[in-house]
């Protein structure tokens, strides 16, 4: 029966450079027994970076004809420790910058970064000044792009006022306006614009997004471009509902305080008003209504007892008014 084991490195980190070995554990008619695999190695590189700065140089000033003057550059060489290059560039007699010969056998010492797999170096070129090197330049790729918004809300409203994003760099020769070039993160096939400052006049939620600044310049044939962006978060504009409070509310000032009712109080108190006269009427209707119907009531008990009475009494007069007779 065969079966395999395997293991798997999702990010590979400076530490896991190392020897691997696969140990294999197995019953057998003699007892437990294991067996071990050849090793394998690990190998992480780093790549190099850019130089930190552009080259120093010892003395840095009254520099004459004939001085020695002593170039230093420092930086990341990557791993393995790989080595600065130099160039010197001056200006013949007709004032054009010329590149002549590089110097190759400058030595690059190299110290590894502790928490990294890569090394800082550093390499010297010592040079005697001539004529010709008055006025020497010192050529370097663009570097330490910039980008910052005006305003610098960290949000916007949508509807906001037009937002500005400024793009910076370092390089000689420096960034012209046209090296300058915008994108937008979700879309990077498609330019924004160029120039070193961008517009975004209209502001709504799906201008929201990283904007990209890509920086370039160019000398001796080669171009270089290194790029930073910026996040612009727009947020879309609610419109909220707040009830009004139906308390007294103080509002005080400097020298004295003035009381205010809300209007819906006021609202509340002419409602209840027109409430408690609309009860009033019709209770009154009410009454008027009862009181006619008590009067219709005694009126018609009043008629009863005339019709009730009525003929005894006349009878009682007419016994009075007639002769009395004795019969015998």
């Amino acid at each position: 029966m065969t079966n395999s084991a395997s293991i798997q490195f999702s990010e590979i980190a400076c530490e896991d450079e190392n020897e691997y070995m696969c140990q294999v554990a197995y019953a057998s008619t003699g007892g437990s027994k294991t067996t071990d695999s050849g090793v394998a190695n690990i190998s992480v590189k780093g790549n190099p970076e850019r130089p930190d700065s552009v080259p120093s140089y010892v003395p840095s000033a009254g520099i004459e004809e004939g001085n020695n003057v002593v170039f230093t550059c420092t930086g990341n060489v990557g791993k393995p420790a790989g080595k600065f290059r130099w160039v010197r560039y001056r200006r013949n007699s007709n004032g054009d910058t010329i590149q002549e010969t590089p110097y190759e056998s400058e030595t690059t010492t190299a110290t590894v970064m502790p928490g990294t797999c890569t090394s800082n170096g550093t390499s010297s070129l010592t040079l005697k000044m001539e004529q010709i090197d008055n006025n020497a330049v010192v050529r370097y790729s663009v570097r330490n792009v910039q980008v910052t918004k005006f305003p610098s809300n960290p949000t916007f409203a949508e509807g906001a006022e037009p937002i500005t994003l400024t793009c910076t760099s370092a390089g000689n020769p420096a960034v012209i306006n046209t090296g300058y070039t915008w994108y937008k993160e979700s879309r990077t096939s498609v330019s924004l614009g160029t120039g070193s400052t961008y517009v975004i006049n209209n502001v709504v939620v799906n201008e929201t997004d990283n904007y990209i600044c890509v920086a370039q310049n160019s000398f001796n044939g080669q171009t270089f471009n290194t790029n930073n962006s910026i996040h612009v978060q727009i947020d879309l504009t609610t419109t909220t509902f707040t009830t009004m409070p139906t308390t007294k509310m103080e509002t005080s000032s400097t020298n004295h305080k003035t009381f205010s009712i809300e209007k819906e109080k006021e609202c509340s108190t002419d409602l209840n008003s027109i409430l408690i006269a609309v009860v009033a009427v019709l209770s009154g209707l009410q009454l008027a209504e009862m009181t006619g119907l008590y009067i219709l009531h005694k009126k018609d008990e009043k008629d009863r007892q005339t019709n009730s009475f009525k003929t005894p009494a006349r009878i009682q007069m007419i016994e009075q008014n007639e002769p009395k007779h004795n019969w015998k």
